[in-house]
């Protein structure tokens, strides 16, 4: 009896391993480019090129990880962040609107972008892949539009800060990335907003039987990413 209960502990604790083997990629990666080069781990540098970039990236995860727990996907988050940026920059430059005010615009534009795509999943049915594959085109077209192709200068340093400054030597990138996770763990893991994710994403038809309004929540999924991009 003791051999099977330390059996399954060990079984149990290669699975845990398993699931974190991107993260022992990772550690493997970092003493390895340390060891070659020693700029590679200065505090510098991790911070403004690893930690700093990877903020972005992160926050669009986070939104992402309620919409694939669903069973969903969105393959235009770049275009859509790049759109949503350019509309609200433009707004602040062209039109003179204060700064919270160009950053709500474009958090409006990702919400109306992650609206759309919802509504062509949940109303007409068309994959997931197919419709943010067409969204991510139709995102990029338009920062074309709107940009004209060409880079952005002149805006606030208030403005600017957001994405280059620092709190007491912390990014402020790094700083809005924990807050949003501390939230999104909390609807994720403490609300019906995630569990009805991972519902909707084990058994669509079950969920719908059990009551959930699984179109509305797939629409609150596909919002909740836009705002994340922006």
């Amino acid at each position: 009896m003791d051999n099977d209960n330390s059996k399954r502990q060990w079984k149990a604790l290669f699975r845990n391993i398993l699931n974190l083997r991107i993260l022992f990629v990772i550690l493997i990666l970092f003493v390895v480019l340390s060891a070659i080069s020693p700029t590679f781990r200065s505090k510098r540098n991790i911070i403004e090129n690893v930690l700093r970039p990877s903020a972005v990236i992160a926050i669009i995860a986070i939104g992402m990880t309620f919409v694939i727990s669903s069973r969903g996907l969105d393959l235009s988050v770049g275009s859509i962040a790049a759109l949503a940026s350019a509309i609200g920059v433009l707004s602040i430059l062209n039109f003179g609107f204060p700064i919270w005010l160009g950053i709500l615009i474009g958090l409006l534009v990702g919400a109306v972008f992650g609206a759309f795509n919802a509504y062509i999943i949940t109303k007409i049915k068309v994959p997931p892949f197919i419709v943010t594959f067409a969204t991510l085109s139709i995102g990029r077209g338009l920062t074309l539009v709107f940009s004209g192709n060409l880079f952005t200068y002149g805006l606030p340093d208030k403005f600017r800060d957001l994405g280059r400054g620092s709190f007491f030597g912390i990014p402020i990138p790094i700083i809005i990335l924990i807050i949003l996770w501390i939230l999104s763990y909390y609807l994720f893991n403490q609300t019906r907003l995630g569990r009805y994710a991972r519902a909707i994403g084990a058994n669509e038809q079950a969920a719908r039987v059990a009551g959930i309004e699984v179109d509305k929540y797939k629409t609150y999924f596909y919002i909740f990413i836009g705002i994340h991009e922006c």
